[in-house]
């Protein structure tokens, strides 16, 4: 008898995509699902919606679609279907990944470490300068009003945006243009702006160290 295994990243994208694909199919029975299971609360992380584009556009109403038809009214708020950052979401072809929102396979369009890599494009050249100029301008004008608004969108529809998870090191790409402590301050005015209890990051201790001053004076976890 032949026995054949699948790799983490496989179990993780079949399991994510049935999960997903079972909750778009039928909203009655969404609504019905179960949101704690013996007391912890079940919530999404919206990266997890690969059907929403990460281009720089403010998805915040579909990012609500999506919450609302997997019957979920908690989460942890990614940035890049609402701003602007270094990477933008290339969909592979068809021929090397026919359905890239269940996964793709390593060196065509996915890594061995996220089947969901397409979502990282790197931009590159005048698009990573000018997009660069946005993201500073963006953050160091501490965008409240904006953060505001979409929370107002969750919030009209039962959603708790529970914690954030921003590009937190914007200028990590432009070593010429480093991230200004005049932006990792409009990062956290955002995170307040959207209610959000925590930030949730992947950075390096160093960077972390530098958050310190920002995380006490607008008391948010990192």
């Amino acid at each position: 008898m032949e026995t054949s295994f699948l790799s983490r990243r496989q179990v993780l994208a079949l399991t994510a995509s049935s999960a997903v694909a079972a909750a778009l199919r039928s909203g009655a029975a969404m609504a019905a699902a179960p949101q704690n299971i013996r007391g912890v609360r079940i919530g999404a992380q919206t990266y997890s919606f690969h059907d929403i584009p990460n281009d720089g556009g403010n998805h915040a109403d579909r990012v609500v679609a999506n919450m609302k038809a997997c019957g979920l009214s908690i989460c942890e708020l990614w940035s890049g279907h609402l701003e602007a950052s270094s990477y933008v979401g290339r969909r592979p072809s068809r021929q090397d990944c026919p359905k890239p929102d269940v996964g793709c396979e390593p060196g065509k369009g996915g890594s061995e470490r996220n089947g969901f890599a397409w979502v990282f494009s790197q931009r590159e050249g005048e698009d990573l300068l000018e997009t660069r100029r946005a993201i500073r301008a963006f953050l160091e004008s501490k965008p409240t009003q904006y953060f505001e608004a979409i929370r107002k969108r969750f919030d009209a529809a039962g959603i708790q945006i529970y914690s954030y998870n921003p590009f937190m090191d914007p200028g990590a790409a432009t070593p010429q243009m480093p991230t200004t402590d005049a932006e990792i301050d409009g990062i956290f005015h955002a995170a307040k702006a959207l209610g959000a209890k925590a930030i949730n990051a992947s950075i390096t201790r160093p960077y972390l160290k530098r958050l310190v001053p920002f995380a006490e004076k607008h008391q948010r976890c990192v």
